[in-house]
């Protein structure tokens, strides 16, 4: 994969790829629709590409759509930064008065 990397043409294409796949938004909507028929398509058109660089770009879209690792939010240290966030919070000013009691009663999620 890595002598694939370094060609113009499979770095084009995984480009295009990317930017396909950006264009869905965040939280991606039918991004995963789009890549389970781009997978297809790549395997199954045998004259468009090698066998090593179809393989290749079904490994990248793949690796793509990995979620990322990410870290999950201790609840308990959100509900410190919220307290900390109500304590600062001008209440005092007449266009936020009204927002004191249910702001100190909930925990927004």
């Amino acid at each position: 994969m890595k002598e694939l990397t370094k060609k113009i043409g499979f770095k084009n294409i995984t480009q295009y790829f990317e930017y396909n796949f950006e264009s869905f938004g965040h939280p991606s909507i039918g991004a995963e629709r789009y890549a389970h028929h781009l997978k297809w398509y790549i395997k199954n058109n045998k004259t468009t590409a090698t066998l090593e660089k179809r393989e290749a770009l079904i490994e990248y879209i793949e690796d793509y759509s990995k979620p990322a690792n990410t870290k999950t939010t201790d609840l308990n240290v959100l509900y410190q930064i919220y307290q900390k966030w109500l304590k600062i919070f001008p209440f005092e000013l007449s266009m936020f008065n009204h927002l004191k009691h249910d702001l100190k009663r909930t925990f927004l999620l």
